[in-house]
């Protein structure tokens, strides 16, 4: 019985990639917020609907006298990785991120957010399979005299549902022990005449 428990709360989880996050105050190094894998719909091994990021934030900058502080909103899939970082591998998209015109244009979205806003962006759909990550970057941030502060909601859907690609394998395990158990347990209560 444990099994069919374990189970369920499995299925639970499958539908449970739609994180929302609290209003955070940032500091002055990258803020990852999340990372997963993804399946475009050409490669997946189940399901056809679409494989899409919809993220909707909800930014507060609070500036001091003279700053220019900003935020980039940057999702990206990890073979665009090599093109935005230094060699110290460090992201360095503040000065406009010049090594990302090497990257398909369907392997990351990128966004400057200079002032307080609520931004709903178009859902960002996944053609290519890989390990897709959200950050939001601070630039020009001096923690102590300036404020940006960031909430909001993301979701990861693949196109058999929102389940993470890196643990998608483990469903079929699951439900074979859950069918098994069921039939243990039919198989029981007929043996014992235990049904009502």
């Amino acid at each position: 019985m444990s099994w069919v428990v374990l189970y369920l709360c499995f299925l639970f989880y499958a539908r449970a990639m739609i994180e929302e996050w609290p209003a955070t105050k940032l500091n002055t190094d990258t803020t990852l917020m999340h990372k997963s894998n993804m399946y475009s719909k050409a490669d997946t091994p189940a399901g056809t609907g679409e494989s899409q990021i919809s993220i909707i934030a909800n930014v507060s900058i609070t500036l001091s006298k003279d700053s220019k502080a900003s935020l980039i909103v940057l999702l990206y899939e990890a073979s665009v990785l090599p093109h935005i970082t230094d060699k110290n591998g460090r992201i360095t998209c503040c000065g406009g991120c010049p090594g990302i015109q090497n990257s398909r244009p369907d392997e990351y979205f990128m966004q400057k957010i200079n002032e307080s806003e609520n931004p709903e962006y178009p859902p960002f759909n996944v053609t290519k399979t890989g390990t897709y990550t959200l950050l939001f970057l601070p630039c020009e941030y001096n923690a102590s005299i300036d404020n940006i502060t960031i909430g909001g909601i993301c979701s990861w859907k693949n196109p058999y549902g929102y389940l993470p690609g890196s643990i998608y394998m483990l469903l079929p395990i699951y439900g074979g022990f859950a069918i098994f158990y069921l039939v243990l347990l039919i198989f029981l209560f007929d043996t014992y005449n235990y049904i009502p």
